[in-house]
């Protein structure tokens, strides 16, 4: 039930070099474990039932992460 709506968004967030125009070797090399790390921990959350205050400290998390991996030279 989770797989498949997973595994779609997964392939959109891996397409995004594509839809952008943007270097595709550059993009992968710094997200493309929160690709796939994103995607475990949605999962988890959602067995675990996680709280909503949990929920947003999880996505607050990725987003730091993934803002700042980008902002690098």
């Amino acid at each position: 039930m989770f797989a498949i709506p997973a595994s779609l968004i997964a392939g959109i967030f891996a397409n995004i070099p594509e839809i952008f125009q943007a270097d595709e070797t550059v993009f992968y090399s710094r997200n493309i474990g929160f690709i796939a790390l994103l995607m475990i921990t949605i999962y988890f959350g959602w067995v675990g039932n996680l709280t909503k205050r949990k929920i947003i400290a999880a996505a607050s998390a990725f987003l730091a992460s993934a803002v700042f991996i980008n902002l690098i030279p």
